[in-house]
């Protein structure tokens, strides 16, 4: 019998990781550090709940949005566990920039899989390039998902989408506003309305491309908030 193994689809989380652009800074911090006769140490983390590996669940989108989003209110919190995990499906899409529909993926994806996206963007993670140039998916693709009723949609890239103009994330990286510039939320709307998760900021993707069959599991915190951070894993 063949022991299962488990592949880590994760990034660590640290002091002073990569964030989106615009987004606070995450902060890792020892509050005991140099103090004398305290028996345990204390860590405080502050971060936002999109850095790194993480899930958008459906209240990620505004209701009160003028771009007709989603109405759901539904929190991380209340998301049941089996839709935490299921069969994963990989699709290799690495080298394409826009994603889009294939027929041959109707015989690859099922309803319920958690399908992951390898574009082989991980590499650039960290980079002004990650953010700015990355990979997104088409609505046509979005769309049939949704027809397959899948369970969760995962990229190792930090959105499905562009959120913001690239030639202005490229030229300020560090001081980039959100306020400042549209937000384009279509296929989170698409997605996430349908109640299919989203899983982004994946890695080792590449390690599941020859893997023909595999369990991934993707617990958030219960927390009463629209997304969080996540330890993403594969059983193979």
């Amino acid at each position: 019998m063949n022991k299962k193994r488990y592949i880590d689809l994760s990034w660590p989380i640290s002091n002073g990781m990569p964030v989106y652009p615009g987004d606070s800074a995450v902060q890792l911090i020892d509050m005991n550090v140099g103090k004398k006769d305290v028996v345990y140490e204390q860590y405080v983390l502050n971060m936002s709940l999109h850095a790194g590996t993480h899930i958008d669940g459906p209240a990620h989108v505004r209701a009160d949005s003028k771009k007709n989003m989603t109405t759901r209110v539904t929190y991380i919190s209340d998301i049941s566990l089996d839709r935490c995990a299921g069969n994963g499906c990989i699709l290799d899409v690495h080298d394409m920039h826009s994603i889009g529909y294939d027929p041959m993926y109707e015989s690859m994806v099922h309803e319920n899989d958690v399908v992951l996206l390898y574009t082989g963007y991980a590499a650039q993670y960290g980079s002004a390039e990650y953010y700015a140039k990355h990979p997104v998916i088409t609505k046509q693709l979005a769309q049939f998902f949704v027809d397959k009723k899948v369970r969760c949609v995962g990229i190792d890239a930090p959105s499905v989408e562009k959120v913001f103009d690239s030639d202005v994330i490229a030229k300020n990286f560090d001081t980039i506003s959100a306020a400042k510039i549209e937000i384009l939320s279509d296929i989170h709307t698409l997605l996430l309305a349908s109640n299919i998760l989203i899983l982004e900021n994946l890695r080792n993707l590449d390690k599941l491309i020859d893997v023909m069959q595999c369990e991934v599991f993707f617990f958030p915190l219960k927390i009463a908030a629209d997304s969080s951070p996540v330890r993403v894993v594969a059983r193979i």
